[in-house]
């Protein structure tokens, strides 16, 4: 199945399949929140990061909700909750520590509100609902 690698933000691709538009806008965003919160830490200075970014496949509104569901799992069970904070504590960074295991909460919830929405795409429930949404 081609889906988007777990490193690209997922909410491009949730966003892409909505709002084709205006989907980097939303996802960027999303990531920018986080950003913000880690670049507190910072004290001046240069900072040099190392990293790759592979770029994801773009699906079907169905896969991208399914990806983007699994990546923030991820996420929440591995990265932001093990991993990161493992770093941060050797490192002696015990307050960045605690700020990653705050935002594995967040992609929890993440994880669930794409979980719950793929289910309404796969019901044809999205915009079909039981009682008047006001």
């Amino acid at each position: 199945m081609n889906r988007p690698n777990r490193d690209f933000p997922s909410t491009f691709f949730i966003s892409s399949s909505f709002f084709p538009c205006h989907c980097d806008l939303v996802a960027f965003w999303r990531e920018k929140e986080h950003a913000k919160r880690f670049i507190k830490f910072l004290e001046g200075g240069e900072v040099e990061i190392t990293a790759s970014f592979p770029a994801g496949v773009s699906g079907t509104t169905k896969d991208n909700l399914k990806a983007a569901a699994d990546d923030e799992q991820e996420e929440h069970t591995k990265f932001y909750i093990r991993i990161l904070p493992e770093v941060a504590k050797q490192e002696g960074f015990a307050e960045i520590a605690i700020a990653f295991r705050t935002i594995a909460l967040v992609e929890k919830h993440h994880e669930a509100r794409y979980r719950k929405l793929y289910k309404q795409v796969e019901e044809g429930t999205v915009f079909k609902k039981e009682k008047v949404v006001r």
